[in-house]
């Protein structure tokens, strides 16, 4: 994917991001602890896509040891999770 078409996606991305919030941690010793919080769980697949949204916005290599495949497969997975 040309460096282009990935800020786009991320220009794209950023307009229907959903907000996050940030919870203690620290304080959530129970489940009543968790629930009170308000934390929301999330599909495997919403978090894979997340993380990938994170690195593209760091411009972080996506799948690290996956070499030569950096203009064909790569960029076709990314567009897939996205």
């Amino acid at each position: 994917m040309r460096r282009n078409e990935r800020s786009s996606m991320l220009m794209l991305l950023e307009t229907k991001k959903k907000e996050i919030t940030k919870m203690n941690t620290k304080k959530i010793k129970t489940l009543g602890d968790l629930k009170a919080s308000g934390y929301q769980p999330k599909s495997i697949k919403e978090e894979i896509r997340q993380n990938l949204i994170a690195k593209l916005k760091k411009q972080e290599t996506t799948f690290p040891g996956i070499v030569g495949y950096e203009d064909t497969v790569i960029p076709d997975v990314e567009r897939a999770i996205l």
